[in-house]
């Protein structure tokens, strides 16, 4: 769906069935802080959700709209 509608390189593309939330440390370095469940949902054309990550970037499909996935 998502290479379909938005032209990524299907062999590029990983969906991820988790999303992580970073903190910056005391040493100005990020790490992990946690980690959510996030299936990838699709209903129909206005009603979905997809997090993946192609060539480097981190994205999020939510409702048909295509976003920079923001930790």
């Amino acid at each position: 769906m998502v290479e379909k509608y938005f032209c990524f390189t299907v062999d590029k593309i990983e969906i991820l069935h988790t999303a992580s939330t970073y903190e910056v440390n005391k040493h100005h370095r990020l790490r992990k802080a946690a980690e959510h469940d996030r299936p990838p949902v699709y209903e129909s054309t206005d009603w979905n959700y997809v997090r993946f990550d192609c060539a480097g970037f981190m994205y999020e499909m939510v409702n048909g709209e295509l976003k920079f996935y923001c930790c």
